[in-house]
């Protein structure tokens, strides 16, 4: 079945800084639009494509107090129809059983790029290329680990994936949800917050400034989070946009509080 056509021009952002000696400090944007990629699975009907996504109005909120300015995959890991499943499946053995702690990571050559973040965690990468760590959708390599906070006892809680082009393939199925965010906040050589007018959780670019902050576009990537650490892969759609398990992240609003 062809691809769905994504009718929402969308964009993540790997921004770097390079800090003090050699140590360099990655942020990947990780809110905002998202428009559903990948081929249908034929076995999957059109019920479950539909209950797969739900609509949020734009500049509403959920409960929690996350952005909800975007679609968001409602299925369950164990909702998946079978060949995504499947493919998912791989990844848990190839990355949760292989690096079940952010230390078992760093062994093998992965750093962090970002501090654990609201809802999404510390981002963990291997290789910088230029301002992105962009590379083509390849299911057994993402280019991006998720762990659930700061220091190396910090648990696996998923992988990302950031592609460059728009309509890259994806998983089997309407269900991954790509997403982007056009800026971040930098602020005393750290990235602090990712920007976006009106929120609880993170800065708009004036407030970013008038905290002292500067402002940093970010580059026109896409990104998908998949949750399968496994204590994170029964709490949240195997897709979401962030996990409610990390909104004890850092968030520059709520921390100021």
């Amino acid at each position: 079945m062809p691809r769905r056509d994504v009718s929402t021009a969308v964009q993540s952002l790997i921004t770097a800084l390079t800090l003090g000696a050699g140590v360099v400090t990655i942020l990947v944007a990780t809110t905002g639009v998202f428009t559903p990629s990948s081929t249908a699975d034929e076995g999957a009907s059109g019920a479950l494509d539909s209950a797969g996504v739900v609509a949020v109005d734009p500049g509403t909120h959920e409960a929690d107090g996350s952005a909800a300015d975007h679609a968001e995959s409602s299925l369950a890991y164990d909702e998946l129809p079978r060949a995504t499943k499947a493919e998912v499946d791989q990844l848990i053995v190839a990355y949760a059983r292989t690096y079940p702690t952010a230390a078992d990571a760093m062994e093998d050559g992965w750093f962090r790029g970002t501090r654990s973040l609201y809802g999404i965690g510390a981002h963990y990468i291997k290789e910088v290329r230029g301002l992105s760590v962009a590379v083509p959708f390849d299911l057994l390599h993402p280019p991006i680990l998720l762990f659930d906070g700061d220091g190396p006892d910090a648990k696996f809680a998923g992988v990302s994936y950031v592609v460059a082009e728009e309509g890259s393939e994806g998983f089997t199925g309407d269900y991954d949800f790509w997403h982007f965010h056009s800026s971040v906040c930098s602020q005393g050589g750290d990235i602090v917050s990712l920007s976006e007018d009106d929120s609880e959780i993170w800065y708009s670019e004036s407030e970013c400034v008038a905290a002292g902050g500067r402002v940093m576009p970010l580059a026109a990537d896409y990104m998908i989070h998949v949750w399968i650490g496994p204590e994170y892969i029964d709490d949240a759609p195997i897709f979401a946009h962030d996990h409610p398990e990390l909104y004890d992240g850092y968030s520059p609003k709520l921390d100021s509080q």
